[in-house]
C-alpha cells in the first residue's frame, strides 16, 4: 500500500484524481490477494486428505444449516465506488449546511506563583496565607486545599 501511495502520487500531474486513483488500484490489489488465498486454500484442501462422511452424516448435517442469504444483490465494481463516493459528498454537503453548536470550555481560574492565597490543612484544619509557589506542593501533594485566592 506504501508503494502504492508514492505511485498514485504522480497521478496529479496527468491530470487525474490521485485519490479515485488509490482507492481502484487499492481495490484491485485486494482482489487480487483474495484471488490468491483463496486458490492457495482450494489447492491445500485438494492435497489434504479429509475423510469422506456417511450419507446419514450428510443428510442431517444438511437439515441443521440456516438458509443460504441470497447474494445476487451484492455488487462491487468501478461504479459502486463512484456511487459511494457521490453518497460521500452529498452527506458531507448536508452535514456542512448544518450549523455545529460548540460548548464553551470552563476553566478555573489558577492563581499566579507570586499570589497570596489561603490553604486549608484537611487533617487538622489549620488555615494558612501563603504564596501560591510555596501553596502548590502541599496542594498536589493532597494534604492541603486551597480555600481562597486574592
Amino acid at each position: 500500500m506504501d508503494f502504492l501511495k508514492q505511485s498514485v502520487y504522480h497521478a496529479q500531474y496527468e491530470q487525474k484524481d490521485p485519490l479515485l486513483i488509490y482507492k481502484l488500484e487499492g481495490y484491485e490489489l485486494f482482489k487480487s490477494m483474495l484471488d490468491k488465498l483463496n486458490k492457495d486454500i482450494v489447492s491445500f484442501l485438494i492435497k489434504a486428505h479429509l475423510p469422506q462422511e456417511t450419507a446419514q452424516a450428510t443428510q442431517s448435517h444438511r437439515m441443521s444449516e440456516p438458509p443460504k442469504q441470497d447474494l445476487s444483490k451484492l455488487k462491487t465494481g468501478r461504479e459502486d465506488i463512484g456511487q459511494s463516493t457521490r453518497q460521500n459528498r452529498e452527506l458531507a454537503q448536508r452535514n456542512q449546511n448544518e450549523p455545529v453548536k460548540h460548548q464553551p470550555v470552563m476553566v478555573s481560574r489558577k492563581p499566579g506563583r507570586n499570589e497570596r492565597v489561603k490553604v486549608l490543612n484537611i487533617q487538622s484544619g489549620e488555615t494558612k496565607e501563603m504564596k501560591f509557589k510555596q501553596a502548590e506542593p502541599l496542594i498536589n501533594k493532597g494534604s492541603w486545599q486551597l480555600v481562597e485566592s486574592d
